[in-house]
């Protein structure tokens, strides 16, 4: 299958899991979703958003640190509107502003982050690459698993690395 690891997470840790199987994104285009996950307004209000506080402004606001670790562009059509969002975290780094990365050049970013001791609670944000097109530069060659070389394998094999990294 394509995920290998959470399908293995998922049954030896049963009783520390959640699993939302029947989840929506609230739209196809990450663009819409992600600030629709941050604003406290509900989706349906979506043109309504950016005239609202969000959750990170409100955090901001009660001295709550929030990390953004992004794989990500900052700036381009899909991503100037959620760049505006997380212009609120109280940290922002952006690997794509130092070239092509795969998303596991996120991990040690991360763990650097969990390292840190503080006493604020925080919210660290780890926005993959993930799954967009074109897939086959979402996972090194090596990451390659199912074949043949068809656009359906190619969104398999980002999903199954988006897998190992998570």
């Amino acid at each position: 299958g394509a995920t290998p690891n959470l399908d293995r997470f998922k049954q030896e840790n049963s009783s520390n899991i959640v699993l939302f199987d029947e989840a929506i994104a609230s739209a196809a285009y990450t663009r819409i979703s992600i600030p629709s996950l941050l604003s406290v307004l509900p989706s349906k209000e979506f043109s309504e958003i950016s005239r609202n506080p969000g959750i990170l402004k409100i955090m901001k606001a009660v001295e709550l640190e929030v990390v953004l670790i992004s794989n990500q562009a900052k700036k381009g059509f899909h991503d100037s509107f959620i760049t505006a969002f997380m212009e609120d975290a109280s940290s922002r780094t952006y690997l794509t502003d130092q070239g092509h990365h795969y998303d596991e050049d996120l991990i040690p970013l991360l763990l650097r982050e969990l390292e840190k001791s503080g006493e604020n609670n925080r919210l660290i944000i780890v926005h993959l690459a993930g799954s967009h097109h074109p897939y086959d530069l979402k996972y090194p060659e090596s990451e390659a698993y199912f074949s043949p070389d068809t656009i359906e394998n190619k969104y398999l094999n980002s999903i199954r690395y988006t897998d190992s990294v998570m």
